[in-house]
């Protein structure tokens, strides 16, 4: 069964990504995954090969997106397994949601979004500046109700990573 686990910015993928690849289940931070995203010009449709995530002007015009080919066959990879997560977020949603079996969202609320954010200190790092974090802020609410409406099913992520866990394992039982 494959799982994947989205969110804004500053939820917590990548910290339950590795907390479940712990915990001794296939888990995978999609978004580090080389040649697996790239980003795009949301005007021209070309690639950004070298960008500043510190510009929110710049981060405006950006789409973050997933090779759906080169997921599908990670997919493929791990068919045998039972529970396959895979978390990261993209903005080609419409490709990637069908291939996956169950679709999570981490919801934080404001307050540790922001504490998360606020460690991002490199300028490649989406939510590095206060400008870029303020942005993320101001349309979390929005996207994450959009999210919810195409039956994602969310999870709390503004508790500890085990918590998160527990929370994500709840919910799978309800779910399946």
């Amino acid at each position: 069964m494959n799982i994947l686990i989205t969110g804004i910015a500053g939820c917590g993928k990548s910290t339950i990504a590795k907390k479940l690849k712990e915990m001794g289940y296939v888990s995978y931070d999609i978004e580090g995954i080389k040649g697996l995203f790239s980003l795009y010009d949301k005007t021209s449709g070309e690639i950004i090969e070298d960008y500043n995530s510190e510009d929110l002007e710049i981060v405006k015009k950006m789409d973050w997106k997933c090779n759906p080919i080169k997921l599908n066959k990670l997919l493929k990879k791990n068919s045998n397994t039972k529970l396959n997560f895979y978390c990261g977020m993209l903005t080609n949603q419409e490709e990637i949601f069908p291939l996956f079996d169950i679709k999570l969202l981490l919801v934080a609320n404001n307050k540790a979004t922001l504490e998360r954010l606020r460690k991002r200190k490199e300028s490649w790092e989406y939510g590095s500046t206060e400008e870029v974090r303020q942005h993320i802020i101001d349309n979390k609410s929005n996207w994450e109700k959009e999210l919810l409406k195409k039956g994602l099913y969310e999870i709390d992520a503004s508790v500890s990573v085990e918590k998160v866990a527990e929370n994500i394992f709840s919910n799978l039982q309800q779910i399946i």
